[in-house]
């Protein structure tokens, strides 16, 4: 039984660093384990920032191309992908949708679409037409099975691993680190949590000398700069080397999510799940998806969304007790081989090639 041929096909920018950019490269892996190797001419994606209307118009006109010479399509789900999957669907390709949010959702990043007539319709025929779906987290399921009007045994939970950490050279951030600071790093979007944030660092809780470093970029950078100063310390972009090397100094990583239409129905933990492979305990908010994580695997603290006040006390629990920071530090260590993207290769082989046995 010969392999079929396999396209991967990412419309957002997978920066390094990005949730869409660990997602591709797991997923190459999570593949590349179950045997099957994508050439890089498969490989449909986009690395570098840059206007978003050209980069999706000449990525779903190479996956069109593409699809005279391949079998199967992998796709991270998004609102511009109908057009590929039509075409596809119209050679007889099968088209397997990794669906990593609600699909409303995209509502919520790009608030235009929701003026364009007939999108909703659409977006929920580009979820129909797939030959399968998969979904990281039960909670994202039952939305995608409502707004899709398909029975949720027919979508896969298929977790995402941990985000993939090159090793880091010599002192590529030292000098710009505190000696004592705690860590979010990640999209800087109202739905992650940077108002909390701000709000928590003036907490009479906040320890003395403790200062939040901020790594990342997004819709709310304007919030984080102009609250630098002694207890805040923004970064900017940085490489996951470089990222993950501010993790291994710090007493804690934040994941201080929002519950919004973004979370609601279940996330997927990248930042629990990075923290982890530093053996950095975190503090992270009782969301769907990484609630459920923290507790199962007893890596950090948790608090209730938009609780500033809670976030500082956490903080300053780790910040003084350092046997404690170490001990969920190493859990999350231990954890982190649960979430190997090559753990999970045989349900996306079976996704990919439904002949395959069980």
């Amino acid at each position: 039984m010969s392999r079929p041929r396999i396209a991967l096909l990412w419309l957002e920018t997978t920066t390094p660093g990005s949730a869409p950019g660990h997602h591709l490269l797991g997923t190459r892996q999570r593949l590349e384990a179950g045997g099957y190797a994508v050439s890089v001419g498969r490989v449909i994606a986009e690395g570098k920032p840059g206007p978003k209307l050209p980069r999706i118009a000449k990525l779903s006109l190479r996956s069109l191309r593409t699809a005279l010479r391949a079998d199967v399509l992998i796709a991270r789900w998004h609102p511009a992908l109908l057009p590929s999957i039509v075409f596809w669907r119209v050679l007889r390709r099968r088209v397997v949708l990794l669906v990593q949010g609600p699909p409303g959702t995209a509502f919520v990043a790009h608030p235009i679409l929701g003026r364009v007539p007939g999108i909703r319709t659409m977006y929920r025929i580009n979820l129909r037409l797939a030959s399968a779906l998969a979904v990281p987290h039960v909670g994202i399921a039952d939305s995608v099975a409502r707004e899709a009007d398909i029975p949720v045994s027919e979508i896969a939970i298929l977790p995402n691993g941990h985000p993939l950490q090159p090793d880091v050279g010599e002192g590529s951030l030292g000098p710009e680190l505190p000696a004592r600071y705690v860590l979010f790093a990640g999209a800087l979007a109202h739905w992650q949590g940077v108002d909390v944030m701000l709000e928590a660092i003036r907490s009479p809780a906040w320890p003395d000398g403790l200062t939040l470093v901020v790594i990342g970029d997004g819709a709310d950078v304007d919030l984080v700069e102009a609250a630098s100063g002694p207890r805040v310390r923004y970064l900017g972009r940085r490489s996951p080397a470089e990222v993950g090397e501010a993790l291994r100094g710090a007493v804690c990583s934040l994941s201080p999510k929002v519950l919004t239409d973004v979370t609601s129905s279940g996330i997927s933990p990248f930042k629990v799940l990075e923290a982890g492979t530093q053996s950095t305990a975190v503090v992270a908010t009782r969301v769907p998806g990484q609630a459920e994580y923290v507790d199962k695997y007893a890596c950090g603290l948790l608090i209730e969304p938009g609780d500033a006040e809670g976030l500082a006390h956490a903080v300053s629990k780790l910040h003084y007790d350092e046997e404690l920071a170490r001990e969920l530090g190493r859990n999350g260590r231990a954890a982190s081989q649960d979430f190997r993207w090559e753990n999970h290769a045989a349900e996306l082989s079976r996704l990919v090639d439904p002949r395959q046995s069980p």
